[in-house]
Formats: structure tokens, C-alpha cells, sequence
């Protein structure tokens, strides 16, 4: 069993409590990873952000939700723009992962309908470690740049490699003054232009998920105790504080972590954190019932039961 216990040696004879839910990933690949440990024991999983089409099969992935939808919409949307435009010569960047792969399968499935072709697709590796990622970003820019008549560039890839593709690509005229339509991915980053404007970019159109009015979490977040030690059981919190918030007279630390939010992951994330709820309720309210008497299969089962009432 998953599960998410005390283990100092005083408690070593106590059984530590179960794990009957899990939200995350952001990543497909990661949800993907998880997901399939977690059916294991018939864990559910609620991702606030991984958008693979793959992860709607359910003989594969049959305790696997989301709250957000998947990659054929995003593609449908791309495609809706480029003809609202009548660009119908594209460059497509992506990466090697299992969204970057079904993105522009389905991208290419809806161009090809509408008569819109792709001048060149770059394919980037997943991972920045990857040995191959400077040669990958090389060659990009390369194509980004000698293909003059491709003005107008979609890109599925993620935060770091658009801001290594953006330090490369502006650096010559060429690669200026482009029409780029951004995913999800890195459509709302503020860190991809590093010291770049966006006047040298050219025009960004970006598609982003659903969200809702996220004052209150900021809220939430100004009125936090920024001490480290006052966060012991949120290690996230604690490790960034400690990392940023020593001596913060002025509140940066703060101001840097709403600076990170998304206002839609926040809005998905609370969809996933009310469907658990939900769940839990109505099976509380049938019996008496505490952590130790649930069991993730029919937390599961009644989250797939509340998730179209949301």
C-alpha cells in the first residue's frame, strides 16, 4: 500500500495512514509514470495539467482524471486561429515526450483537413540534461531562421527550451519579428523573453486552460508567516523560504511565489481538491468511516461518479 507515514522509531509499531487520492501531475509524462504505479492499487489520480490524449484510454489508464482538457482542443483552437488568419505555412516545434508527440499528431490531423502544411517540425528532447538538447536547439533556430517565408511558428515545447530557443533566434534579424502561437506550456511564463521584449519577438498568441478569479489564494499567500519554521509539514513551503525568505524584510519572497502561480492551475486544482472532497462526504455520510476504513478503489469510484457535476 501507498501510504504517507510518520517513521520515527516511537511510532515504528503505529500503521501509517493510506494514500486515497493523489493530484499531479502538471506533466503528462509524469502523470503517465505515476498513473500506472498508482493503478496498482486502484489509487485514483486527478492531474491539474497534463493534457495527452493518451491518458483518456481507460483500459490503460483506468483510475487516471484531470481537470483540464485534452490535447485535441488545444489543437482544434491553433488551428481555428491559422485560419481565422489564412496562414496556411507553419513551422511546429515540440518535444520528444508523450505530450509534445500527441499534440502535434492531432495538430497535424486538423491542418491537413484544412489545408494548412508544415514548412518544418523540430523536435526537441524531453529532458535538459539530454546530451542532445544544444544540437536540437541549434538546428531549430536554424530553421526558424533560413525558412524566411515561414513567418507564423507553433510551439508545444516547455518554459526553458523556448527561453533558450528565444536567447538564440533573436540574436539574429531573421529570427525577429515572428508571429508565434504558444501553448500551454509556456503561453503565460514570464521567465521565456530572460532579457529579451517582446517587440523583438514579433506577436504571441497564446492558448492557456479555464480559470477563475484567483484573488482569494493571493490572498492567502500575502498572509503567510514567511518564518520556514512555522511550515514544518509543508516541505515545498519551508524549503522555499528558507531558500528565499531568509531576512525578507519586504515581503519578496512572497511576491516571488504569487509571481509563479497560474491562475488556472489554481482554478484546477481546486476542481480536483472539491471532487475528492465530494467523493468522501457521500461515503461518510452512508457509514461511519475514517481513513483507516476508506479504501482508494471507492474513493475512486465516487470521484468518477461526482466528476461531471463539477
Amino acid at each position: 500500500m501507498f501510504s504517507s507515514g510518520n517513521t520515527n522509531k516511537d511510532d515504528a509499531k503505529q500503521s501509517s495512514l493510506p494514500v486515497l487520492a493523489v493530484i499531479g501531475d502538471y506533466y503528462s509524462e509524469i502523470s503517465i509514470a505515476v498513473t500506472r504505479q498508482l493503478n496498482l492499487e486502484n489509487i485514483p489520480e486527478i492531474s491539474y495539467g497534463s493534457t495527452s490524449g493518451l491518458l483518456s484510454d481507460k483500459n490503460r489508464f483506468p483510475s487516471f482524471m484531470r481537470t483540464v482538457p485534452e490535447d485535441d482542443h488545444q489543437a482544434q483552437a491553433i488551428v481555428e486561429i491559422l485560419k481565422e488568419h489564412n496562414w496556411t505555412w507553419v513551422g511546429v516545434v515540440t518535444t520528444d515526450g508523450e505530450y509534445g508527440r500527441y499534440a502535434v499528431e492531432r495538430l497535424r490531423q486538423h491542418a491537413t483537413m484544412n489545408k494548412i502544411c508544415f514548412a518544418f517540425t523540430s523536435v526537441l528532447p524531453e529532458f535538459l540534461v539530454d546530451s542532445r538538447l544544444k544540437d536540437s536547439i541549434d538546428s531549430t533556430v536554424k530553421s526558424i531562421i533560413e525558412n524566411k517565408n515561414v513567418k507564423v511558428i507553433i510551439s508545444f515545447a516547455k518554459v526553458n527550451h523556448m527561453m533558450y530557443i528565444f536567447d538564440k533566434v533573436l540574436r539574429d534579424s531573421q529570427g525577429r519579428g515572428k508571429v508565434w502561437l504558444a501553448s500551454d506550456n509556456w503561453s503565460q511564463s514570464t521567465s521565456v523573453l530572460n532579457t529579451w521584449k517582446l517587440t523583438d519577438v514579433g506577436t504571441v498568441f497564446g492558448i492557456t486552460l479555464k480559470s477563475k478569479n484567483s484573488s482569494k489564494f493571493e490572498q492567502f499567500l500575502r498572509s503567510l508567516d514567511v518564518n520556514p519554521e512555522k511550515h514544518k509539514k509543508n516541505s515545498f513551503l519551508k524549503d522555499f523560504l528558507n531558500k528565499e525568505g531568509k531576512e525578507d524584510k519586504e515581503g519578496k519572497a512572497i511576491e516571488s511565489l504569487i509571481s509563479m502561480t497560474y491562475p488556472y492551475a489554481v482554478f484546477s486544482i481546486e476542481l480536483a481538491v472539491k471532487a475528492i472532497a465530494q467523493a468522501v462526504t457521500d461515503l461518510c455520510i452512508k457509514r461511519k468511516c475514517n481513513t483507516s476504513t476508506l479504501q482508494p478503489k471507492e474513493v475512486s469510484m465516487y470521484i468518477h461518479k461526482h466528476f461531471n457535476t463539477l
